[in-house]
């Protein structure tokens, strides 16, 4: 094992050193290997060290520590070439060490294994490979924290950026990426392990429609022209209005997402009893990748039975051309229907917002939260009561005003406790007091039974009430009245 330059001749005869050292060594199988160095003789001699190192880890065939993976993954493509080349690297090390590119496209394979639709590992796949290529990282080693940070912090700033919520999408794209490749041994570590998402509370939140807001919508949709699928405005021949009312409608009683209406089909509808109708979404088209059966309002399951009374069982129950964008389609009847797109306090409604609407709803209806959870299919009651709840300062007054009116019972036992009039004298015996009973002689006549004295304070204290304290006692001088 050495470290040395090279000496060498030049065309005129004279004795020259090569810049750079070499190290010379021998790998897991006994061979004598040289690689060029550095211009600095420690650093080189530290690459020795190194080398020497992975050919005993190689020789026995040992896992290397943090440290040397970390070394490896960081290699300069020469040298990784010429020691891949000499079967110091193991194929997992290789792989590592091949271009993000191709790891990208092994990672999106997975996804597609793993039975992700098509448009979901598009969409991840794609968020991944634009922050790869907005840090220039050609390899796994270029793969920095502080690079992705800034990067995703420059997208949000410039005029037309990304949301907060749209940046931490892309944040957990990227992170997913890296952590399957640990899983499968490409990566040590998560390089983006430190990194955590904003708070996107602060930036713009979907709202949900009030009940005349959304029959509002409804009514003006359904009056309303064709509109193109994709851009919203009006077009011969576009998606007719009775069918946008339609999809609005079920979106906010039942639930379903975009993609779910989108690829629902009619056999999907179990509609022949109004009373006890349903939909069916296949697990293909689930956001959770699990069945759904939904229960369907008889008023709804009747509007889609006369719309899909001609259709095939195979056919779409909503036909969306391909490049269909709920959003700016919502976006266009919501102006006709005179429904702000975003209020006082920036939230906005867009499609999903329908789905907000629906768990709304069923807050505002009295729905337990479990139940509410199973309808709208959440992991967590969490989600369910956090974010697709969204009550506002009347539905604050309603709960209030379902309060019972403890005001008038407060006077009530008053009265009750005192047995006076108010002027400090004990009330008198009322006329119905029962003769059952007789006072003894040298003793005030008590009432003969419990009602009675009850019955006698409320009436004493009459004239000290107001209208509703004296309705309120109305009612209970005669349930007692009826209890004796």
């Amino acid at each position: 094992m050495s470290t040395f330059r090279i000496n060498y001749r030049d065309r005129d005869g004279g004795h020259h050193r090569t810049r750079r050292w070499h190290v010379e060594f021998k790998d897991h199988l006994g061979r004598r290997q040289r690689v060029p160095g550095f211009a600095d003789r420690p650093c080189s001699k530290e690459l020795e060290r190194k080398l020497i190192r992975l050919a005993a880890l190689r020789a026995t065939d040992a896992t290397p520590d943090a440290a040397m993976r970390r070394w490896i993954e960081g290699l300069a493509p020469g040298l990784r070439d010429k020691l891949a080349g000499c079967g110091m690297l193991t194929m997992t090390q290789v792989a590592a060490l091949r271009p993000l590119s191709e790891l990208l496209d092994d990672w999106e394979a997975h996804l597609r294994a793993r039975g992700s639709t098509e448009g979901h590992v598009r969409l991840v796949a794609s968020r991944a490979r634009k922050v790869i290529e907005g840090i220039s990282a050609g390899y796994w080693s270029a793969i920095d924290a502080t690079r992705v940070e800034q990067f995703l912090q420059t997208e949000r700033e410039k005029d037309g950026g990304i949301s907060a919520r749209t940046s931490n999408f892309y944040l957990q794209s990227v992170r997913q990426f890296c952590r399957w490749a640990v899983r499968t041994g490409v990566g040590s570590e998560d390089p983006l392990r430190v990194l955590r998402p904003i708070d996107a509370q602060s930036t713009r939140q979907r709202r949900a429609l009030t009940a005349e807001e959304l029959a509002r919508l409804l009514a003006t949709t359904r009056a309303g022209p064709p509109r193109d699928g994709s851009t919203g405005d009006e077009r011969e021949g576009g998606i007719p209005g009775p069918e946008r009312a339609l999809l609005y409608r079920m979106a906010a009683e039942t639930g379903l997402r975009r993609n779910e209406l989108r690829t629902l089909h009619v056999t999907d509808l179990d509609i022949a009893d109004t009373e006890r109708a349903n939909v069916s979404v296949r697990a293909t088209n689930t956001k959770n990748r699990r069945e759904a059966h939904l229960p369907l309002r008889p008023d709804l399951a009747t509007e889609l039975r006369a719309h899909v009374r001609e259709r095939l069982p195979t056919a779409r129950v909503f036909t969306l051309p391909k490049d269909f964008r709920a959003a700016v389609l919502l976006r266009a009847d919501l102006a006709v229907a005179d429904i702000e797109y975003e209020d006082a306090a920036g939230r906005v409604v867009d499609f999903h917002s329908l789905r907000v609407t629906f768990g709304t709803n069923l807050a505002r209806g009295g729905v337990a939260l479990q139940l509410a959870q199973r309808l709208l299919r959440h992991s967590t009651p969490v989600l369910t009561a956090n974010v697709y709840t969204v009550l506002g300062r009347d539905d604050d007054r309603k709960a209030i005003e379902k309060l019972p009116d403890v005001g008038a019972q407060i006077q009530v036992e008053a009265a009750r406790a005192t047995g006076t009039d108010g002027s400090g004298r004990t009330a008198a015996t009322p006329r119905h007091t029962s003769p059952r009973v007789a006072p003894s002689p040298g003793r005030t006549a008590t009432p003969s039974s419990p009602t009675d004295a009850r019955v006698t304070a409320l009436l004493a204290a009459w004239d000290h009430l107001d209208d509703h304290a004296r309705g309120a006692l109305v009612q209970t001088a005669e349930l007692l009245a009826r209890q004796s």
